[in-house]
């Protein structure tokens, strides 16, 4: 099993996701996850309730803009190169 795994109880919780929807984001999260840092799959990470929070945070930012909870987002403030 690998170190780092999320559950419907890590989310549960947080927020009401209907349970075959949060199955789909949690196994699209994983393997997303999984795909950037691979480590995270290994027995031995060492880190594994950190990257399960990190990962519990992208689940619910992810419901929260499908549910139209966030409506604006910001990249922060943006001064064009001078010439």
């Amino acid at each position: 099993m690998p170190a780092v795994t999320l559950t419907e109880t890590d989310i549960t919780p947080f927020a009401t996701i209907e349970a075959t929807k949060l199955a789909a984001m949690i196994e699209d999260i994983l393997a997303m996850a999984v795909s950037v840092a691979p480590c995270i799959a290994e027995d031995n990470f060492a880190h594994d309730k950190a990257a399960r929070a990190i990962l519990r945070g992208a689940v619910l930012r992810w419901h929260a803009a499908d549910s139209g909870a966030i409506t604006q987002q910001a990249a922060g403030p943006f001064v064009p190169p001078r010439v």
